[in-house]
């Protein structure tokens, strides 16, 4: 007889049970059964079956029925020594004589199950009555062959002693002997039976024929889904059939919550009057009256009998029990026949599997992996249909189906009937189960008619893979209501795992192909040599035909011998350790860039390289490889030493920058300029010798740079040599690449400090000239209006007023001929005022000047006090010292500071030998100049003025405040108009 068992030990016992740590740490090399790891497969489940049951239970192994027990099974043990190990039938002596022949029925094949039955049990060395329900079971390898006991018991004398106590004695053994005998008849016929479904039907008939029922129904709870799968009905004559799937919503209420909860329900009547809705619910199945018993997993509901009646009727508590009994009679051997069953239906999956992964392993097309995967999995399912599919947008695109039984299916669906909620299950990746189309309330309408027209009716639905733009899908369909069972949801599940690796398998398969011939062409037209080395040995073992080219040496003759120190030698000597340093940090995982010279052997010239190179690392992170890829710099390095020769002997500052505002060289003109080396300039360093008020706004010129596609901006930058800042006019181009995306900046910054200061210069000239012509104009228009007021008629008016016009001239050429920061002084004033009569020519004895020569005037008085002057001078022409023989003018002039040190000038004109008219007669003149001199020149200069007409002259004197600076002066009175009033 043949023994699976498994070479190397595995962690296989749980550890979450006391009994599983007994067993683990127990020596069973002193036993039959030899070491945990050599344990057969068949004793391993049996074991892990009853480590996870909470009712007592037992395996008794090989004919020495080893003992091996669960936790539950311990308690049932008190008083009795260690019995793990032991044979059963020495663990329990005193009832061997019972037991034994039971055990070789077992052996044979035969199962048995006892009710209450008694023993008498040594427990701490004292017999005592005790009463057990227990079954005993044949546990088969995968021969089929019987192995060992599987003993499931739990002790009821508790119970039978109260039975006993409140029906009598006499009526316990009496029910119980009926309710044993039919259990031991439902034995027998659960024995004999090969297949679960025959289980559950004679169970059914057998108690239902016992109560007279009208109704036997079997159902499994899917929460998760809402709904009880009905898997048997047994029906009475007249009874109403039952539906195969039933909605909990529809019957929630407090019959499915005490079920839910593992409570028994009981209801005589049903109604009416229904007393819940669910009981109306209920009587629509034709049932009047119910027993509903759970069968309870780990607390959890899994399975439920219900007993139907279609009239009213009482339910004892024996009828509870008897159908409790019944169904943890049948669940038993459910459980282990559903064990047995699943061990195989387990192997078969794995060997599918197995052969699956095998045949699509060697499979490198996706086409074809998929194609195979479909048809495998047709056979095997023995459904009609198999698709494999790819969403796009709305519509499922089919590239391959297996197909038996049913029409051909339109290959391009239109999902939108079935609606966006139900796609989004697919989008999210989840297994999509329908065992019945028609009643499915989650598929619309519209989709259950498109499923009915392509013959469809169940279908189990997984996501292979998803992409951005599309979604793989694998779809297996039933033209007939199927209950899929979690084997063959498992099986498409797996399946589905392993057709999505081989697809990606065949896909990256594919793709390195490609890539690797893609390289290949790649190598092979690039003008760059590109190279791959062994990380150890240092040896190429991929080298481009560039390499000829570049190097003047034949590519087979560069990979001969150690190519690695050949290749050294063609490197000129100063550059051979820095290439040697750059090859030793790859190897430790540093990828590195560095330019080097080498000399080509077939011409002797030399060579400007640049080399990139980083390491290939395997899984674990070791270096295993090393990559390269060698650029001839030779023309760049020519043209860059041409380009710095430029850069380096034109007179703007000349820099470079990658990211906006961080510099990565400056030209040597920076560095002479302002002192800072080209390393220190780098980053944002080269803000240092920029004015600390313009750093911010070339700051924020550079954040507008990018989006503007230029910088443009003036600062003052610090020179070295005079500690001062000059202004300097800055400009940068962006270089872009083919993408047109910013490589880097290139700009220069040129000196405009004189174009500054010119440009200021012209400013204050600009201004100072609107403000000249600004008075002026209104000195012509006030002289006009006084000369119109003054004049007898017109003749008299165009003497007069060509008169002091030619006076405004003279002052204006004063002030058109004098340099920057040039002043008029009052001597130039009143030279220009008596040269223009003839009086300050040589020889002239009536005019006598006396003062100093440099006294600077403010440029906004000198037109009013030369109109001033004008007047004093044409009244004396007129009628003065200067018409009268004898007369004599003298003028005196001096400066002096008053106690706050304002300056002022102060003038005293004297005219003497001046014949005056008689007291009382008319006056000579219009008094025009007379007014200019008392009331404008102290109204508009803030002047000190007196006017006296004396006996032998005029006397007049003028005290004006002149600059305390003789340098450019604020204007004071720049926007003061010329009095109109005269």
């Amino acid at each position: 007889m043949a023994f699976m068992t498994i070479a190397a030990a595995r962690p296989w016992l749980p550890f979450h049970s006391e009994a599983g740590q007994r067993i683990r740490d127990h020596d069973w090399s002193t036993t039959p059964l030899g070491l945990l790891d050599q344990w057969p497969i068949a004793l391993r489940q049996a074991v892990r079956m009853i480590l996870d049951h909470p009712l007592p239970m037992a395996v008794g192994w090989t004919r020495d029925y080893i003992t091996i027990y669960n936790d539950a099974y311990r308690e049932m043990l008190r008083g009795k020594p260690e019995a793990l190990g032991l044979p059963l039938l020495e663990v329990w002596s005193e009832t061997s004589e019972t037991a034994a022949p039971l055990f070789d029925d077992v052996f044979a094949g035969l199962s048995h199950r006892f009710t209450d039955a008694r023993f008498m049990v040594l427990r701490g060395g004292q017999a005592e009555e005790a009463f057990f329900n227990y079954s005993l079971s044949p546990l088969r390898d995968d021969a089929g062959d019987v192995q060992g006991i599987l003993i499931t018991s739990f002790e009821t004398t508790a119970k039978v002693h109260a039975t006993a106590k409140q029906i009598g004695a006499e009526k316990v053994l009496r029910a119980n002997g009926e309710r044993q005998s039919l259990l031991l008849q439902l034995s027998d016929a659960l024995r004999i039976k090969s297949d679960a479904q025959e289980m559950i039907e004679a169970a059914a008939r057998m108690l239902g024929h016992q109560l007279g029922a009208s109704r036997i129904v079997f159902a499994e709870f899917d929460e998760t889904n809402g709904v009880a799968n009905v898997f048997f009905g047994w029906f009475a004559d007249g009874a109403m059939p039952f539906p195969a799937v039933i909605q909990l919503e529809e019957y929630r209420g407090a019959i499915v919550e005490e079920l839910l909860a593992g409570r028994t329900v009981r209801i005589d009547d049903i109604g009416p009057p229904f007393l819940q809705p669910d009981h109306e619910a209920i009587a629509k199945l034709g049932v009047k009256a119910l027993l509903s018993v759970p069968v309870l997993l780990r607390d959890r509901m899994v399975v439920n009998i219900s007993v139907h009646q279609h009239t009213p009727r009482h339910w004892t508590d024996e009828d509870a029990a008897l159908v409790k009994e019944v169904v943890e009679r049948l669940w038993a051997n459910l459980v282990r026949f559903r064990a047995e069953r699943a061990l195989r239906d387990s192997q078969d999956l794995h060997h599918f599997l197995l052969s699956l992964s095998d045949t699509l392993g060697r499979l490198v097309d996706v086409a074809d992996i998929a194609e195979i995967a479909v048809h495998r999995l047709c056979d095997r399912l023995d459904v009609n249909r198999v698709r494999y599919g790819e969403i796009e947008g709305d519509t499922m695109n089919v590239r391959h189906e297996c197909v038996r039984g049913v029409p051909p299916a339109p290959r391009a669906l239109s999902l939108a009937p079935f609606g966006s909620a139900f796609l989004e299950r697919y989008r999210a990746g989840a297994l999509i189960q329908v065992n019945d189309v028609a009643a499915e309330t989650r598929l619309p309408e519209m989709g259950r008619t498109a499923l009915k027209d392509m013959q469809v009716a169940a279908f189990c639905d997984v996501v292979l893979f998803e992409e951005e733009k599309r979604t793989g899908l694998l779809v297996v369909q039933s033209a007939t209501p199927r209950n899929w069972t979690s084997l063959e949801v498992e099986l498409i599940r797996n399946s589905a795992e392993r057709i999505r690796s081989a697809l990606k398998r065949a896909q990256a398969e594919a793709a390195l192909r490609e890539g690797e011939e893609r390289f290949r062409q790649f190598g092979e037209a690039s003008q760059d040599v590109i190279w791959i080395r062994d990380a150890e040995t240092l040896q190429w073992q991929y080298l481009t035909p560039a390499f000829e080219k570049i190097y003047g040496l034949d590519w087979a003759e560069a990979l001969a011998g150690d190519n690695y120190h050949s290749w050294l030698d063609l490197i000129v000597p100063e550059d051979r350790q820095l290439a040697s340093e750059m090859t030793r940090r790859v190897r430790h995982g540093e990828s590195v860039a560095f330019e080097y010279r080498i000399r080509r052997p077939i011409d002797g010239t030399i060579r400007w390289l640049r080399n990139t190179d980083f390491p290939i690392t395997d899984a674990e992170g070791n270096v295993r490889l090393i990559g390269g890829i060698s650029h001839d710099l030779t023309q760049l390095r020519n043209a860059q030493s041409r380009l710095e020769e430029v850069v380096e002997n034109i007179p703007q500052l000349v820099w470079r920058a990658d990211d906006p505002g961080r510099w990565t060289w400056a030209s040597p003109q920076w560095t002479k300029f302002t002192g800072q080396t080209e390393e220190d300039s780098r980053d944002w360093g080269w803000l240092d010798p920029i004015h600390p008020d313009d750093r911010a706004p070339a700051r924020a010129a550079w954040g507008r740079a990018e989006a503007e596609g230029q910088f443009t901006a003036e600062y003052r930058i610090r020179e070295k040599s005079t500690g001062s800042y000059r202004w300097f006019q800055t400009r940068a181009t962006p270089l872009r690449d083919e993408h047109d995306v910013i490589r880097e900046w290139f700009g220069t910054s040129t000196d405009i400090d004189d174009i500054r200061r010119l440009q200021g210069r012209q400013q204050v000239l600009v201004e100072e000239l609107q403000h000249r012509t600004f008075n002026l104009m209104g000195m012509v228009r006030s002289t006009a209006d006084r000369t119109i007021r003054s004049s007898v008629n017109l003749p008299d008016f165009r003497a007069k007023f060509r008169n002091r016009i030619d006076a405004l001239a003279r002052v204006q050429r004063l002030l058109s001929r004098l340099e920057d920061d040039g002043r008029v002084t009052f001597a130039d004033l009143i030279h220009a005022e008596l040269d223009a009569i003839g009086f300050t020519q040589a020889g002239e004895q009536r005019v006598t000047l006396d003062g100093p020569d440099d006294v600077p005037l403010r440029s906004s008085t000198v037109q009013i006090f030369a109109m001033a002057l004008h007047e004093l001078t044409t009244n004396a022409v007129k009628y003065g010292a200067l018409r009268q023989g004898g007369g004599h003018l003298h003028v005196r002039w001096w400066v002096e500071a008053d106690e706050q040190q304002q300056r002022w000038l102060h003038v005293d004109w004297h005219e003497s030998g001046v014949t005056m008219p008689q007291e009382g007669a008319a006056p000579t003149g219009t008094g025009q100049g007379r007014a200019l001199i008392e009331k404008a020149l102290p109204y508009q200069l803030h002047a000190k003025t007196t006017y006296v007409m004396a006996a032998d002259g005029v006397r007049c004197s003028i005290a004006l405040p002149i600059s305390n600076r003789g340098q450019a002066e604020t204007h004071d009175a720049a926007h003061q108009s010329p009095d109109p009033r005269g």
